[in-house]
């Protein structure tokens, strides 16, 4: 994933303001999800989906310097929430075996 230069991410909240770059990327993940969607149901090609993945990925990374900048605590949080996460993922991998579906 390419990281975007922080200076992009304050143009782009100076010039559009913080609620309104949340609310986008709200936006962006609903349109990944019909995307998704899309794609899983024959509708779509998957150039749409790659191109909703970056946009949901470029407002998540926006989103993650708003909150940096907002909360203090929050690239803490984030660490201890993406360990918690991930340890839950490998006890349930663990825990079902070695079956997937598709």
């Amino acid at each position: 994933m390419i990281k975007l230069p922080q200076y992009v991410f304050t143009k782009a909240i100076s010039k559009w303001g913080r609620t309104a770059q949340m609310l986008k990327t709200a936006e962006e993940c609903n349109e990944l999800a019909r995307a998704i969607l899309r794609k899983l149901n024959g509708y779509s090609e998957l150039d749409n989906l790659v191109e909703e993945i970056v946009d949901v990925e470029i407002m998540l990374q926006q989103l993650k310097f708003m909150l940096t900048e907002d909360e203090p605590v929050f690239p803490a949080m984030y660490e201890q929430f993406t360990r918690e996460k991930l340890l839950s993922l490998r006890v349930k991998l663990e825990e079902t075996g070695t079956g997937h579906k598709k």
